[in-house]
Formats: C-alpha cells, sequence, structure tokens
C-alpha cells in the first residue's frame, strides 16, 4: 500500500479501517487529502482480501478522538480560490467520493463528531452511516455562499426527502446525532465510547452476506470456511416484541469450566452427512443462557415449536429471534398457524433452506 500524510489505514480480519487524520484541521478535506483518498481507496477496491472499509476521523490536536470526523473542505485552501479553481476542486473531490459510493466492498461511516459540509457529504456516499452520539450533521458551507459541491444537494435529498434536504441548506442549520437518526440520515446512533465496536461488529456481519450458503463462522464472524450445503428442510422463525442488546448479553456472558458448548466439528459433520436429525440434536446457543432468564418469552416460543413438531428450535445469535427445524412441511405449516395465534410473537415466518452460495 502507499504511505499516506493525511490517512491512516490498517486491515484486520479482512476489514479495513480508513482514518482521515488532520488533527490541526479537524480533519478537513484539502486537495492532497482528497487525491489521497482516492489512491486508497483504488488500492482498497482491489484487494481480494478486504471485504469491508470503515471510515472515521482521527483525534484533534488535543487528541480528543470525538471532536471531528470531517469538519468540511479546508477553508483555508478554498479561500483564494478563483471561480475556475473552485470548479476544479469540486471536480477532485467527485472522483473519491463516487469511487466511496460505487466501490466492490461495503462502505461504513463511522461519524466521531462534527460531519460538516464536506464531512457529512463524504458519510453520505458511503453505504452505512453509525453516529457517536456527539455527532453533528450539517451543510453550512451554504452561509458562506457556497453550494453543498461534493454530492450534497443529491445524496441528502436522497436519504432525508426533498423537503428535509432543502430545510437543511436552505437554512445552514446542524443537527444532532439523534435527528440525523430520526429523519434517516444515519442508520444507527451509538454511545461514543462503543462507535468504533459497532462499526467492526457491523462490518463483521458483511462478509457472510456476501458469500452466503452455509459456511462456518469464527472469530467475531469474519472468518469464513464454506461447508457443504445445508440440508433443505421448512424453518419457522418467530420474533417476540422485545429489544435485546447484544452488549448487554455479551457483558453478562459467563464462559466457565461448566459452560456446555456445542460441539462444533460434530455439527460440521451432521451437516456434511445432511442429516437433519443429527444438526438438530447437536446445534445450540450458550448465549441463551443470559438473554432466556433475561427474557423468558423466547423460551416460550422455543417450547411452542417443539410442541408443534419442530425436531429442535433454538434462539438466533444473542436474540431475541427464535427459529424451529422441521422435517415436514405440513407439520410446519400447522405450527406457523398456532405461533401467530398464540400470541408469543409479533413477526412469524415460514420459510426453507435457502443455499445460495455464491460461486
Amino acid at each position: 500500500m502507499s504511505e499516506f500524510n493525511n490517512l491512516k489505514l490498517d486491515v484486520e480480519n479482512e476489514i479495513a479501517v480508513l482514518t482521515i487524520s488532520r488533527p490541526a484541521a479537524l480533519n478537513a478535506l484539502n486537495s492532497e487529502t482528497l487525491d489521497e483518498l482516492n489512491t486508497a481507496l483504488t488500492e482498497i477496491e482491489g484487494r481480494d482480501d478486504i471485504k469491508v472499509v470503515i471510515l472515521t476521523g482521527g483525534p484533534d490536536k488535543k487528541d480528543n478522538a470525538f471532536k471531528s470526523f470531517v469538519a468540511g473542505a479546508d477553508i483555508a485552501e478554498m479561500v483564494n480560490f478563483t471561480a475556475p479553481e473552485a470548479r476544479a476542486f469540486g471536480i477532485r473531490a467527485s472522483v473519491p467520493f463516487f469511487k466511496l459510493m460505487n466501490m466492490r466492498q461495503v462502505t461504513i461511516a463511522a461519524v466521531n463528531g462534527f460531519a460538516l459540509g464536506g464531512g457529512c457529504e463524504i458519510a453520505m456516499a458511503c453505504d452505512i452511516r453509525i453516529a457517536s452520539d456527539n455527532a453533528i450533521f450539517g451543510q453550512p458551507e451554504c452561509g458562506l455562499g457556497i453550494i453543498p459541491g461534493f454530492g450534497g444537494t443529491q445524496r441528502l435529498a436522497r436519504l432525508v426527502g426533498m423537503g428535509r434536504a432543502k430545510e437543511m441548506i436552505f437554512t445552514c442549520d446542524n443537527i444532532d446525532a439523534n435527528e440525523a437518526y430520526r429523519i434517516g440520515l444515519v442508520n444507527k446512533v451509538v454511545a461514543k465510547e462503543e462507535l468504533m465496536e459497532r462499526g467492526a461488529k457491523l462490518g463483521a456481519d458483511v462478509p457472510y452476506c456476501v458469500m452466503r450458503g452455509t459456511a462456518l463462522a469464527e472469530g467475531i464472524g469474519e472468518k469464513l470456511s464454506k461447508l457443504p450445503p445445508m440440508v433443505k428442510c421448512p424453518v419457522l422463525i418467530a420474533k417476540p416484541q422485545i429489544s435485546v442488546s447484544t452488549k448487554f448479553v455479551y457483558d453478562n456472558l459467563k464462559l466457565g469450566s461448566d459452560m456446555v458448548h456445542p460441539d462444533i466439528d460434530r455439527l460440521v459433520a451432521d451437516i456434511r452427512e445432511k442429516d437433519l436429525y443429527k444438526i438438530a440434536a447437536d446445534m445450540g446457543n450458550v448465549l441463551e443462557t443470559v438473554t432466556i432468564p433475561a427474557y423468558p418469552v423466547i423460551a416460550d416460543i422455543k417450547d411452542h415449536m417443539m410442541e408443534h413438531g419442530a425436531v429442535n428450535a433454538m434462539m438466533s445469535g444473542s436474540g431475541p429471534t427464535v427459529f424451529g427445524l422441521f422435517d415436514k412441511e405440513a407439520t410446519a405449516v400447522e405450527a406457523y398457524e398456532a405461533m401467530k395465534a398464540s400470541g408469543l410473537a409479533k413477526q412469524v415466518y415460514l420459510t426453507s433452506i435457502y443455499n445460495n452460495a455464491r460461486k
């Protein structure tokens, strides 16, 4: 990889963290930084070992990591631009911005403070935006008589609607993270201390969604090994009307010597044998030891599925969704109707195993 003056690039577990680092300028975008972004994104796109890019801002000169994501375009550079130079600067920015928007990797903006002007615009060029609870968004350049020249007039309206976009642009008003979430500008708002952790967790979920099919996931979910297709069978899915904090579950998980873990090697062998009954007998989820005591309705849903013919039922991930495997379509249909009538779950779906792995 190239060396950069204003960027830092770290790659681990198929996730690239690209940090814009101009401490004295609150990470404002100047010509050099835009050119470096274009180079970095071009090189990242050519790497098969990177599935996700997390874009964030570095600390300010006082080492405050949550002061600024990107404070905008660098006014110090722009102040003496002629009209042709200003136009050229906008075109220069459009190259890495469009590359960010269209690259084959999934892109996540981890917005850790000010996202103003070009900072708001570069976040909008990403696929997903996660904001720390102190983040501020806006297009204040309009107050200087400058239009949002890095794509803001287009991307903002697509995300929040024409009326809300016009309001932000015409008034030059900044909005906080919660308002940005309310209007659809960001996907999630998290405590600032959790920002990069949540970004990495979200990024770790992406490789499987890209690969699809049946796979063994290790690490935090980002290390994937392809497996033969799962045996096809009806699957009943039920989600109760509760929310479960993944952080709460992992913080309270006690991995002592008495913890009974599923035998992964045996489960993989069951999948290879395409034996539904062995798979059902050997599957397990240690996170149930935390989530079910806190939310007993999950156990009620599992029991209900078993009582109505599931060969086994298990909580998905940290919850609260539960799935049940069935060996007969007719039994699964009856269980689906019974689950809907029970009132235990707000959302109930009957589906099947789909082995649509990418070639």
